[in-house]
Protein backbone atom coordinates (compact mmCIF):
# COMPACT_ATOMS: atom_id res chain seq x y z
CA UNK A 1 0.00 0.00 0.00
CA UNK A 2 2.73 2.51 0.80
CA UNK A 3 4.16 1.49 -2.31
CA UNK A 4 0.98 2.78 -4.48
CA UNK A 5 0.92 5.95 -2.33
CA UNK A 6 4.58 6.92 -3.13
CA UNK A 7 4.39 5.71 -7.01
CA UNK A 8 1.46 7.83 -7.54
CA UNK A 9 3.31 10.82 -5.41
CA UNK A 10 6.23 10.81 -7.67
CA UNK A 11 3.58 10.79 -10.66
CA UNK A 12 1.92 13.76 -9.27
CA UNK A 13 4.90 15.82 -8.14
CA UNK A 14 6.22 15.34 -12.40
CA UNK A 15 3.29 16.23 -13.34
CA UNK A 16 3.24 19.87 -11.27
CA UNK A 17 7.40 20.28 -12.22
CA UNK A 18 6.37 19.56 -16.15
CA UNK A 19 4.97 22.32 -17.45
CA UNK A 20 5.43 21.76 -21.36
CA UNK A 21 1.62 21.30 -21.83
CA UNK A 22 0.55 25.17 -20.22
CA UNK A 23 2.72 26.48 -23.16
CA UNK A 24 1.04 25.12 -25.54
CA UNK A 25 -2.62 25.72 -24.76
CA UNK A 26 -1.55 29.26 -24.19
CA UNK A 27 -0.53 29.29 -27.91
CA UNK A 28 -3.00 27.89 -28.71
CA UNK A 29 -4.97 30.12 -26.79
CA UNK A 30 -3.40 33.36 -28.82
CA UNK A 31 -3.56 31.52 -32.05
CA UNK A 32 -7.26 31.53 -31.81
CA UNK A 33 -7.92 35.04 -30.05
CA UNK A 34 -4.97 36.31 -33.21
CA UNK A 35 -6.90 34.78 -35.70
CA UNK A 36 -10.30 36.06 -34.58
CA UNK A 37 -9.10 39.75 -34.40
CA UNK A 38 -7.72 39.55 -38.03
CA UNK A 39 -10.97 38.14 -38.96
CA UNK A 40 -12.29 41.06 -37.35
CA UNK A 41 -10.05 43.43 -39.15
CA UNK A 42 -10.93 41.76 -42.17
CA UNK A 43 -14.46 42.20 -41.67
CA UNK A 44 -13.91 45.56 -40.94
CA UNK A 45 -11.85 46.59 -43.68
CA UNK A 46 -14.73 44.95 -46.16
CA UNK A 47 -17.33 47.20 -44.52
CA UNK A 48 -15.24 50.47 -44.64
CA UNK A 49 -14.33 50.08 -48.48
CA UNK A 50 -18.05 48.91 -49.59
CA UNK A 51 -18.70 52.15 -47.37
CA UNK A 52 -16.49 54.35 -48.79
CA UNK A 53 -17.55 53.26 -52.39
CA UNK A 54 -21.31 53.88 -51.72
CA UNK A 55 -20.35 57.12 -50.62
CA UNK A 56 -18.38 58.46 -53.76
CA UNK A 57 -21.49 57.00 -56.04
CA UNK A 58 -24.00 58.16 -53.71
CA UNK A 59 -22.42 61.47 -53.58
CA UNK A 60 -21.76 61.20 -57.53
CA UNK A 61 -25.47 60.73 -58.26
CA UNK A 62 -26.39 63.69 -56.17
CA UNK A 63 -24.31 66.22 -57.59
CA UNK A 64 -25.72 64.98 -60.94
CA UNK A 65 -29.26 65.55 -60.10
CA UNK A 66 -28.74 68.73 -58.26
CA UNK A 67 -27.48 69.86 -61.62
CA UNK A 68 -31.03 69.60 -63.34
CA UNK A 69 -33.33 70.67 -60.09
CA UNK A 70 -36.00 72.90 -61.69
CA UNK A 71 -35.28 71.72 -65.74
CA UNK A 72 -38.23 72.24 -68.07
CA UNK A 73 -39.58 69.10 -66.98
CA UNK A 74 -40.42 67.90 -63.83
CA UNK A 75 -38.63 65.20 -62.45
CA UNK A 76 -35.20 64.88 -64.63
CA UNK A 77 -33.36 65.55 -61.50
CA UNK A 78 -34.59 62.39 -59.81
CA UNK A 79 -33.83 60.62 -63.37
CA UNK A 80 -30.81 61.90 -63.90
CA UNK A 81 -29.68 61.43 -59.76
CA UNK A 82 -30.98 57.77 -60.28
CA UNK A 83 -28.83 57.02 -63.96
CA UNK A 84 -26.05 58.06 -62.20
CA UNK A 85 -26.05 55.83 -58.58
CA UNK A 86 -24.39 52.29 -58.52
CA UNK A 87 -27.51 50.34 -58.66
CA UNK A 88 -27.61 47.69 -61.66
CA UNK A 89 -27.69 49.00 -64.58
CA UNK A 90 -26.95 52.32 -64.18
CA UNK A 91 -24.06 54.64 -65.11
CA UNK A 92 -22.08 53.76 -61.48
CA UNK A 93 -23.63 50.48 -61.13
CA UNK A 94 -21.15 48.46 -58.61
CA UNK A 95 -19.16 45.77 -59.88
CA UNK A 96 -18.44 44.00 -56.54
CA UNK A 97 -22.17 43.56 -55.01
CA UNK A 98 -25.79 44.46 -55.27
CA UNK A 99 -26.69 48.28 -54.54
CA UNK A 100 -30.43 48.92 -54.05
CA UNK A 101 -31.95 52.89 -53.57
CA UNK A 102 -33.53 53.29 -50.60
CA UNK A 103 -37.02 53.47 -51.36
CA UNK A 104 -38.28 56.87 -51.60
CA UNK A 105 -35.34 58.18 -52.79
CA UNK A 106 -34.04 59.91 -54.87
CA UNK A 107 -35.84 62.73 -52.93
CA UNK A 108 -36.28 66.32 -53.88
CA UNK A 109 -36.36 68.71 -51.41
CA UNK A 110 -36.61 72.74 -50.43
CA UNK A 111 -34.23 73.59 -47.97
CA UNK A 112 -34.74 76.81 -46.52
CA UNK A 113 -31.56 77.58 -44.92
CA UNK A 114 -29.18 77.50 -48.00
CA UNK A 115 -30.12 80.92 -49.71
CA UNK A 116 -31.44 79.44 -53.01
CA UNK A 117 -34.97 79.53 -53.90
CA UNK A 118 -37.16 76.47 -54.88
CA UNK A 119 -38.72 78.24 -57.85
CA UNK A 120 -39.49 75.74 -60.77
CA UNK A 121 -40.83 72.84 -62.67
CA UNK A 122 -39.56 71.00 -58.94
CA UNK A 123 -40.75 73.49 -56.43
CA UNK A 124 -37.10 72.59 -54.85
CA UNK A 125 -33.56 73.39 -54.59
CA UNK A 126 -32.07 69.99 -53.15
CA UNK A 127 -31.96 66.56 -53.83
CA UNK A 128 -31.05 63.44 -51.30
CA UNK A 129 -29.88 60.24 -52.51
CA UNK A 130 -29.99 57.02 -50.24
CA UNK A 131 -28.35 54.04 -51.76
CA UNK A 132 -27.66 50.27 -49.72
CA UNK A 133 -25.49 47.44 -49.79
CA UNK A 134 -25.10 43.98 -47.81
CA UNK A 135 -21.63 43.43 -47.05
CA UNK A 136 -21.24 39.09 -46.61
CA UNK A 137 -18.60 38.84 -43.87
CA UNK A 138 -16.03 36.40 -42.39
CA UNK A 139 -15.63 36.11 -38.61
CA UNK A 140 -18.81 37.31 -37.97
CA UNK A 141 -20.67 34.78 -39.76
CA UNK A 142 -19.59 32.12 -36.43
CA UNK A 143 -21.72 34.24 -34.57
CA UNK A 144 -24.50 34.10 -37.36
CA UNK A 145 -24.08 37.30 -38.92
CA UNK A 146 -23.51 36.52 -42.62
CA UNK A 147 -23.76 40.20 -43.62
CA UNK A 148 -23.67 43.60 -42.67
CA UNK A 149 -26.21 46.60 -44.17
CA UNK A 150 -24.31 49.52 -45.24
CA UNK A 151 -25.96 52.65 -46.27
CA UNK A 152 -25.21 56.28 -47.80
CA UNK A 153 -26.48 59.23 -48.06
CA UNK A 154 -25.75 61.93 -50.05
CA UNK A 155 -27.50 65.85 -50.23
CA UNK A 156 -26.57 68.09 -52.62
CA UNK A 157 -27.89 71.29 -53.74
CA UNK A 158 -27.79 74.48 -56.28
CA UNK A 159 -25.12 76.90 -55.12
CA UNK A 160 -26.18 80.41 -54.30
CA UNK A 161 -25.67 83.52 -56.44
CA UNK A 162 -23.93 83.51 -59.85
CA UNK A 163 -23.41 80.67 -62.32
CA UNK A 164 -19.75 79.16 -62.22
CA UNK A 165 -17.52 80.42 -64.54
CA UNK A 166 -17.35 79.38 -68.14
CA UNK A 167 -16.12 79.98 -71.31
CA UNK A 168 -18.35 79.00 -73.62
CA UNK A 169 -17.84 78.49 -77.44
CA UNK A 170 -21.20 77.84 -79.68
CA UNK A 171 -20.87 76.07 -82.86
CA UNK A 172 -24.21 76.30 -85.05
CA UNK A 173 -24.93 74.95 -87.98
CA UNK A 174 -26.24 77.43 -90.54
CA UNK A 175 -26.77 74.74 -93.20
CA UNK A 176 -29.94 75.49 -95.71
CA UNK A 177 -32.20 72.71 -93.68
CA UNK A 178 -32.10 75.14 -90.45
CA UNK A 179 -34.53 77.49 -92.72
CA UNK A 180 -36.88 74.35 -92.43
CA UNK A 181 -39.80 74.74 -90.00
CA UNK A 182 -40.25 73.24 -86.42
CA UNK A 183 -43.89 71.82 -85.34
CA UNK A 184 -42.12 71.88 -81.89
CA UNK A 185 -41.42 75.37 -81.70
CA UNK A 186 -44.81 76.93 -83.19
CA UNK A 187 -44.01 76.47 -87.07
CA UNK A 188 -40.74 79.03 -86.36
CA UNK A 189 -37.95 77.81 -88.26
CA UNK A 190 -35.18 75.63 -87.04
CA UNK A 191 -32.76 78.39 -86.95
CA UNK A 192 -35.14 80.91 -85.13
CA UNK A 193 -35.99 78.39 -82.77
CA UNK A 194 -32.11 78.20 -82.46
CA UNK A 195 -31.96 81.83 -81.46
CA UNK A 196 -34.45 82.08 -79.37
CA UNK A 197 -33.28 78.88 -77.35
CA UNK A 198 -29.43 80.34 -77.26
CA UNK A 199 -31.41 83.73 -75.87
CA UNK A 200 -33.06 81.55 -73.43
CA UNK A 201 -29.16 80.23 -72.32
CA UNK A 202 -27.68 83.56 -72.07
CA UNK A 203 -30.78 84.79 -69.58
CA UNK A 204 -29.81 82.15 -67.19
CA UNK A 205 -25.47 82.61 -66.87
CA UNK A 206 -23.81 85.18 -65.35
CA UNK A 207 -22.01 87.46 -67.12
CA UNK A 208 -19.71 88.33 -64.03
CA UNK A 209 -18.72 84.83 -63.79
CA UNK A 210 -18.65 83.63 -67.48
CA UNK A 211 -18.44 84.60 -71.36
CA UNK A 212 -19.58 83.20 -74.81
CA UNK A 213 -18.67 83.43 -78.21
CA UNK A 214 -19.62 82.10 -81.49
CA UNK A 215 -19.20 79.75 -84.77
CA UNK A 216 -20.71 78.89 -87.46
CA UNK A 217 -20.37 76.30 -90.22
CA UNK A 218 -20.32 76.78 -93.14
CA UNK A 219 -17.49 78.76 -92.60
CA UNK A 220 -18.11 82.29 -93.98
CA UNK A 221 -15.71 83.95 -96.63
CA UNK A 222 -14.13 86.40 -94.94
CA UNK A 223 -14.77 87.96 -91.72
CA UNK A 224 -16.63 91.12 -92.82
CA UNK A 225 -19.15 88.26 -94.22
CA UNK A 226 -19.58 86.91 -90.50
CA UNK A 227 -20.28 90.27 -89.54
CA UNK A 228 -23.70 89.76 -91.06
CA UNK A 229 -24.51 87.69 -88.32
CA UNK A 230 -24.61 90.11 -86.45
CA UNK A 231 -25.57 93.37 -87.91
CA UNK A 232 -29.45 94.73 -88.12
CA UNK A 233 -29.51 94.16 -91.86
CA UNK A 234 -31.55 91.35 -94.18
CA UNK A 235 -28.25 90.79 -95.64
CA UNK A 236 -27.03 87.10 -95.70
CA UNK A 237 -23.09 86.16 -95.72
CA UNK A 238 -21.39 84.65 -98.52
CA UNK A 239 -19.77 81.32 -97.50
CA UNK A 240 -17.34 79.00 -98.69
CA UNK A 241 -16.86 75.49 -98.55
CA UNK A 242 -14.81 73.07 -96.00
CA UNK A 243 -11.40 72.78 -97.95
CA UNK A 244 -8.26 74.12 -96.56
CA UNK A 245 -7.80 76.23 -99.64
CA UNK A 246 -10.87 78.19 -99.34
CA UNK A 247 -9.86 79.40 -95.92
CA UNK A 248 -13.50 80.08 -94.99
CA UNK A 249 -14.30 81.43 -91.40
CA UNK A 250 -15.42 79.77 -88.50
CA UNK A 251 -15.26 82.30 -86.23
CA UNK A 252 -18.45 84.93 -85.63
CA UNK A 253 -18.31 86.20 -82.74
CA UNK A 254 -15.05 86.16 -79.70
CA UNK A 255 -15.70 85.73 -76.45
CA UNK A 256 -17.69 88.31 -74.65
CA UNK A 257 -19.80 89.02 -71.50
CA UNK A 258 -21.79 92.03 -72.85
CA UNK A 259 -24.79 89.72 -73.20
CA UNK A 260 -26.23 91.26 -69.96
CA UNK A 261 -25.92 94.44 -68.11
CA UNK A 262 -25.18 92.42 -64.73
CA UNK A 263 -26.42 89.35 -62.86
CA UNK A 264 -29.07 90.40 -61.99
CA UNK A 265 -30.48 92.03 -65.15
CA UNK A 266 -33.93 90.56 -66.52
CA UNK A 267 -33.32 91.42 -70.55
CA UNK A 268 -30.34 91.15 -72.51
CA UNK A 269 -28.36 93.73 -73.62
CA UNK A 270 -30.36 94.66 -77.12
CA UNK A 271 -27.03 96.02 -78.62
CA UNK A 272 -24.64 93.37 -77.89
CA UNK A 273 -23.12 91.72 -81.17
CA UNK A 274 -24.26 88.15 -79.65
CA UNK A 275 -27.82 89.23 -78.81
CA UNK A 276 -28.12 90.71 -82.41
CA UNK A 277 -26.85 87.71 -83.82
CA UNK A 278 -29.63 85.60 -81.71
CA UNK A 279 -32.70 87.74 -83.27
CA UNK A 280 -32.84 89.15 -80.08
CA UNK A 281 -31.60 92.98 -80.63
CA UNK A 282 -33.33 94.28 -83.59
CA UNK A 283 -36.36 93.27 -85.92
CA UNK A 284 -33.98 92.43 -89.06
CA UNK A 285 -30.38 90.99 -89.34
CA UNK A 286 -29.33 88.13 -86.85
CA UNK A 287 -27.71 84.79 -88.16
CA UNK A 288 -28.89 83.44 -91.80
CA UNK A 289 -29.06 79.87 -92.60
CA UNK A 290 -27.92 80.04 -96.06
CA UNK A 291 -26.13 76.75 -96.65
CA UNK A 292 -25.04 75.32 -99.91
CA UNK A 293 -21.94 73.82 -98.84
CA UNK A 294 -23.18 70.37 -97.12
CA UNK A 295 -22.52 69.86 -93.21
CA UNK A 296 -19.26 69.22 -91.77
CA UNK A 297 -18.26 70.32 -88.03
CA UNK A 298 -15.51 68.51 -86.99
CA UNK A 299 -13.32 71.50 -87.90
CA UNK A 300 -15.63 74.13 -86.34
CA UNK A 301 -15.46 71.74 -82.75
CA UNK A 302 -11.79 72.37 -83.49
CA UNK A 303 -11.42 75.47 -83.85
CA UNK A 304 -13.67 76.52 -81.40
CA UNK A 305 -11.23 74.25 -79.16
CA UNK A 306 -8.25 76.17 -80.47
CA UNK A 307 -10.02 79.66 -79.61
CA UNK A 308 -10.95 78.43 -76.14
CA UNK A 309 -7.62 77.35 -75.76
CA UNK A 310 -5.73 80.48 -77.16
CA UNK A 311 -8.75 83.51 -75.59
CA UNK A 312 -10.37 81.96 -72.85
CA UNK A 313 -8.97 82.48 -68.97
CA UNK A 314 -6.84 79.51 -67.78
CA UNK A 315 -8.55 78.60 -64.36
CA UNK A 316 -12.06 78.57 -65.98
CA UNK A 317 -14.25 75.71 -67.62
CA UNK A 318 -14.03 76.18 -71.20
CA UNK A 319 -17.47 74.36 -72.97
CA UNK A 320 -18.57 73.96 -76.33
CA UNK A 321 -22.22 73.57 -77.35
CA UNK A 322 -22.26 72.04 -80.81
CA UNK A 323 -26.07 72.25 -82.81
CA UNK A 324 -26.83 70.12 -85.53
CA UNK A 325 -28.74 67.18 -87.33
CA UNK A 326 -24.99 65.70 -87.29
CA UNK A 327 -25.80 64.54 -90.87
CA UNK A 328 -22.26 65.22 -92.11
CA UNK A 329 -22.36 64.59 -95.51
CA UNK A 330 -20.18 67.54 -97.59
CA UNK A 331 -19.64 66.39 -101.28
CA UNK A 332 -16.18 66.22 -102.67
CA UNK A 333 -16.50 69.65 -104.40
CA UNK A 334 -16.83 71.19 -100.72
CA UNK A 335 -14.18 69.86 -98.81
CA UNK A 336 -10.60 67.68 -99.22
CA UNK A 337 -11.81 64.50 -97.73
CA UNK A 338 -15.03 63.04 -97.90
CA UNK A 339 -14.34 60.16 -96.07
CA UNK A 340 -15.62 59.37 -92.31
CA UNK A 341 -17.23 62.83 -91.86
CA UNK A 342 -19.25 61.70 -88.74
CA UNK A 343 -16.18 59.90 -87.31
CA UNK A 344 -14.04 62.67 -88.10
CA UNK A 345 -16.69 65.10 -85.82
CA UNK A 346 -16.92 62.39 -82.72
CA UNK A 347 -12.78 62.06 -82.93
CA UNK A 348 -12.33 66.27 -82.81
CA UNK A 349 -14.85 66.59 -79.72
CA UNK A 350 -12.73 63.49 -77.92
CA UNK A 351 -9.49 65.83 -78.45
CA UNK A 352 -11.50 68.65 -76.62
CA UNK A 353 -12.42 66.45 -74.35
CA UNK A 354 -9.61 65.00 -73.52
CA UNK A 355 -8.24 68.49 -72.71
CA UNK A 356 -10.50 68.85 -70.20
CA UNK A 357 -13.42 71.24 -72.45
CA UNK A 358 -17.20 70.06 -71.98
CA UNK A 359 -18.50 69.35 -74.82
CA UNK A 360 -22.05 69.87 -75.01
CA UNK A 361 -24.60 68.18 -78.31
CA UNK A 362 -28.07 69.32 -79.22
CA UNK A 363 -28.93 66.73 -81.82
CA UNK A 364 -31.86 68.50 -84.12
CA UNK A 365 -34.19 66.46 -85.84
CA UNK A 366 -31.08 63.98 -85.90
CA UNK A 367 -31.90 60.70 -87.65
CA UNK A 368 -30.48 57.21 -87.19
CA UNK A 369 -29.66 56.67 -90.63
CA UNK A 370 -27.37 59.07 -92.99
CA UNK A 371 -23.70 60.11 -92.35
CA UNK A 372 -23.28 58.66 -96.07
CA UNK A 373 -19.57 58.74 -96.57
CA UNK A 374 -18.63 57.02 -92.79
CA UNK A 375 -19.21 52.86 -92.60
CA UNK A 376 -20.76 50.71 -90.33
CA UNK A 377 -21.62 51.73 -86.54
CA UNK A 378 -20.65 55.65 -87.63
CA UNK A 379 -23.68 55.70 -90.76
CA UNK A 380 -25.89 57.06 -87.93
CA UNK A 381 -26.21 61.21 -87.19
CA UNK A 382 -28.12 60.46 -83.65
CA UNK A 383 -24.84 58.02 -82.68
CA UNK A 384 -22.64 60.98 -84.31
CA UNK A 385 -24.42 63.66 -81.46
CA UNK A 386 -24.41 61.11 -78.68
CA UNK A 387 -20.94 60.18 -79.16
CA UNK A 388 -19.72 63.60 -79.52
CA UNK A 389 -20.91 64.75 -75.83
CA UNK A 390 -19.17 64.64 -72.74
CA UNK A 391 -21.63 62.30 -71.27
CA UNK A 392 -25.12 60.95 -71.10
CA UNK A 393 -25.86 64.05 -69.30
CA UNK A 394 -24.76 66.75 -71.66
CA UNK A 395 -26.17 64.74 -75.07
CA UNK A 396 -29.77 67.20 -75.96
CA UNK A 397 -32.20 66.45 -78.68
CA UNK A 398 -35.08 68.27 -79.92
CA UNK A 399 -36.97 64.56 -80.06
CA UNK A 400 -38.51 65.29 -76.72
CA UNK A 401 -37.36 61.65 -75.83
CA UNK A 402 -40.26 59.85 -77.89
CA UNK A 403 -38.43 60.69 -81.42
CA UNK A 404 -35.91 58.28 -83.35
CA UNK A 405 -33.03 60.14 -81.15
CA UNK A 406 -34.40 60.80 -77.48
CA UNK A 407 -32.20 62.05 -75.24
CA UNK A 408 -32.54 60.11 -71.27
CA UNK A 409 -31.62 62.37 -69.58
CA UNK A 410 -32.78 65.43 -71.04
CA UNK A 411 -35.79 64.77 -72.30
CA UNK A 412 -36.78 68.18 -73.82
CA UNK A 413 -39.49 68.71 -76.45
CA UNK A 414 -37.86 71.40 -78.31
CA UNK A 415 -34.70 73.69 -78.25
CA UNK A 416 -35.72 76.42 -76.09
CA UNK A 417 -36.20 73.79 -73.57
CA UNK A 418 -32.95 72.34 -74.38
CA UNK A 419 -31.28 75.39 -73.99
CA UNK A 420 -32.49 76.38 -71.13
CA UNK A 421 -31.57 73.23 -68.95
CA UNK A 422 -28.42 73.68 -70.00
CA UNK A 423 -28.24 77.39 -68.25
CA UNK A 424 -30.09 75.03 -65.37
CA UNK A 425 -27.03 72.81 -65.50
CA UNK A 426 -24.44 75.61 -65.53
CA UNK A 427 -25.46 76.73 -62.14
CA UNK A 428 -23.18 75.90 -59.83
CA UNK A 429 -23.96 72.61 -57.27
CA UNK A 430 -22.88 71.44 -53.98
CA UNK A 431 -22.78 68.97 -51.41
CA UNK A 432 -24.43 69.62 -48.42
CA UNK A 433 -24.69 68.13 -44.55
CA UNK A 434 -27.47 65.67 -44.51
CA UNK A 435 -28.94 67.32 -41.55
CA UNK A 436 -29.51 70.83 -43.06
CA UNK A 437 -32.72 72.12 -43.69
Amino acid sequence: MMGTISTFSRLLGRFKRDKSGVTAALIGMTMTSMMGLSAMVIDVGNVFVARRALQTSADAAALSGAALINAPTAGTAITTASNYSATSGKYNASTVRTVTMVSGFPQLKCLTSIGVSCAGSDNSNAIVVRQRTAVPTYFARLFGISTMTVTATSTAALAAGVTRPLEIMMVVDTTGSMNSGDSNCGGLTKLRCAQNGARELMSGISPTASRIGMMVFPPTASAAEAAKNYDCSTSSPAIRGYKASQNGIYDVLPLGNDFKANDNATNLTATSNIVIAMKGGCANGGMSAVGGAGTFYADAITRAQTQLVATGRADVQRVIILLSDGDATANSSNIDSTANQCKRGIDAAAAAKAAGTWVYSIAYDAQTSGCSYDSGAFKNPCKAMRDIASDPTKFFSSDGGIGSCPSASNPTTNLTGAFSSLAQQFRGTRLLPNTVT
